[in-house]
């Protein structure tokens, strides 16, 4: 990935009921390649969860250690309901916005450049995902401000 590339992920999550409690968790990885054994590098694990508190929590996963978690409380999404993640990456950091507002920002703990691999995994049904480059000028992303 390289500064003023997006990552675009359309989709919406799938319900799953756990002794009769709604249970949810989808993860976003940008990671430096695809190996399992090694894991590869994580540059960033963006990864809501749908517990008795909802919340999201960010982080990077280097040499197989994940590092210090960032948690976020403000929870955009909704069971069974569709969204839209948009991940512009700048020089020193990530923007995510989410259905259109800026949601936060997460600095760059691995080299940009050797990120190449776009996973995402859980209970979660994708419609879209691509990556391109932008001119904030010309969408309305939440993350331009």
């Amino acid at each position: 990935l390289e500064p003023g590339e997006m990552v675009l992920i359309q989709g919406s999550e799938v319900q799953t009921v756990i002794n009769s409690q709604m249970s949810c968790r989808f993860q976003v990885d940008l990671t430096c390649g695809s190996s399992t054994k090694p894991r590869a590098d994580v540059a960033f694990h963006f990864n809501p969860r749908f517990k008795r508190s909802p919340y999201i929590v960010c982080n990077t996963l280097q040499k197989e250690s994940w590092g210090k978690e960032e948690i976020h409380n403000l929870m955009p999404f909704r069971h069974g309901a569709a969204f839209e993640i948009i991940i512009l990456v700048q020089r020193d950091l990530f923007k995510v916005a989410v259905n259109g507002s800026h949601l936060l920002e997460y600095r760059h703990r691995l080299e940009l450049k050797k990120v190449d691999t776009l996973a995402i995994s859980g209970k979660v049904q994708i419609q879209l995902r691509n990556t391109f480059k932008c001119s904030c000028k010309q969408k309305n992303t939440g993350l331009c401000k």
